[in-house]
């Protein structure tokens, strides 16, 4: 058994007034988002074009794409993107 740990990079569509961080609170930060109907996820899914084709590495950018997307057409400055990288 191995105890090494690798890096990964995360991209998530939140928004200005969620207090919650999806990669660390993803419970707290889904419910909060659903109780003011900002729906990210959903909102996400209409936007990106994932595919079993791609790599992970081309799913992550198609998935980076769809937020920058959403975000760029955000007149009202609702959402914003959070990006880390993490250890497993």
């Amino acid at each position: 058994m191995s105890d090494e740990k690798h890096s990964e990079i995360g991209v998530w569509l939140t928004t200005t007034d969620n207090p919650y961080d999806p990669c660390d609170e993803y419970d707290k930060w889904k419910l909060f988002d659903k109780l003011h109907n900002h729906d990210c996820e959903e909102l996400i899914a209409r936007f990106v074009h994932l595919s079993d084709q791609l790599t992970e590495t081309e799913n992550l950018i198609e998935l980076e794409n769809a937020i920058d997307s959403i975000i760029a057409v955000d007149l009202e400055g609702v959402y914003k993107k959070i990006k880390k990288e993490y250890t497993e």
